[in-house]
């Protein structure tokens, strides 16, 4: 039995086949998450399909597949969103934030501090240009 990576509260906004497309609201547990996300209800590995209904809140727990997609299963816990739920949210829920990551939540991508290093330095060498001023050992 695998056990779920991701937890999310989300609207069934259509439907293609098994696959449901979610506007997410709030991630529980796991990396961030697009908004919409689509989650695959077809069978896993012999566990029963997902019944889905476009309009209606859920409490998912699906699986991350080797393929990085979301899939869920009528075995797993998901279930319709009931108000005795919000009992349960965890203090570190958070919603879905900028394009999906599978980096740590919270902690400032590489990529976002070369992009700020790159451009400060860029803006320190225009202002050294304006000036005049040359750094030592430059004619």
């Amino acid at each position: 039995m695998q056990t779920a990576t991701v937890v999310f509260v989300g609207t069934v906004t259509s439907l293609t086949g098994t696959v449901a497309t979610f506007q997410v609201e709030s991630i529980w547990k796991g990396p961030n998450l697009s908004d919409p996300s689509d989650v695959d209800g077809g069978a896993i590995a012999g566990e029963d399909s997902r019944s889905w209904q476009v309009g209606s809140r859920y409490l998912v727990f699906p699986i991350i597949d080797s393929d990085g997609n979301l899939v869920d299963s009528g075995c797993s816990p998901t279930s319709v969103y009931k108000a005795a739920f919000d009992a349960l949210r965890p203090a570190n829920a958070f919603a879905p934030q900028g394009p999906p990551t599978s980096g740590i939540r919270g902690e400032t991508p590489i990529a976002a501090i070369f992009l700020v290093i790159l451009v400060l330095g860029s803006i320190g060498g225009f202002f050294l240009y304006r000036t005049g001023r040359r750094p030592a050992g430059m004619a």
